[in-house]
């Protein structure tokens, strides 16, 4: 014979879940997409590697657990991009470029550069030689793509 929980525990419980449920989704909130990526691509294969264990071996130690979703997620390249392109980008120098703003979005105002401080030269002299009126971004190009610099006038004279 089971007895019914409480009503005060079972309100409480379920304003816990409630509550739980908030925290995870503003957590996720505050990462950014890679970040994001990331804890999917590990808490997935994570779980499912912890779904495939024989319980009679133990469980491994965190080494040895990050060592297996490594593994794994290398394996389905397709399920896993985020882990699966930072393995591809360590294989890759990355590039540098200047953009500037035009009224259909940000172009290439310069060549790829695989000096960043030569890139970083060209981003400066373009501010400089502009006079500071147009907006120019120094970029790098790997799996994903990294402001290094920014110089925008119209967010200038909003923010001041």
């Amino acid at each position: 014979m089971t007895e019914a929980l409480p009503e005060q525990l079972v309100t409480y419980l379920a304003k816990r879940e409630v509550e739980r449920a908030t925290a995870v989704t503003e957590f996720l909130a505050k990462l950014t997409p890679r970040e994001r990526g990331l804890v999917h691509d590990a808490a997935v294969m994570g779980y499912v590697q912890g779904l495939m264990r024989d319980r009679s071996e133990g469980a491994p130690r965190d080494a040895e657990t990050i060592d297996l979703v490594i593994d794994a997620c290398l394996t389905f390249p397709d399920q896993y991009p985020t882990v699966t392109g930072i393995a591809r980008s360590s294989a890759h120098q990355p590039v540098w470029q200047v953009e500037t703003r035009r009224p259909r979005g940000w172009t290439h105002w310069s060549p790829e550069h695989d000096d960043k401080a030569e890139a970083r030269a060209e981003y400066e002299s373009c501010v400089a030689r502009d006079g500071h009126r147009r907006a120019y971004r120094l970029v790098r190009s790997d799996t994903t793509r990294v402001i290094e610099a920014q110089h925008d006038p119209e967010q200038q004279d909003e923010e001041g």
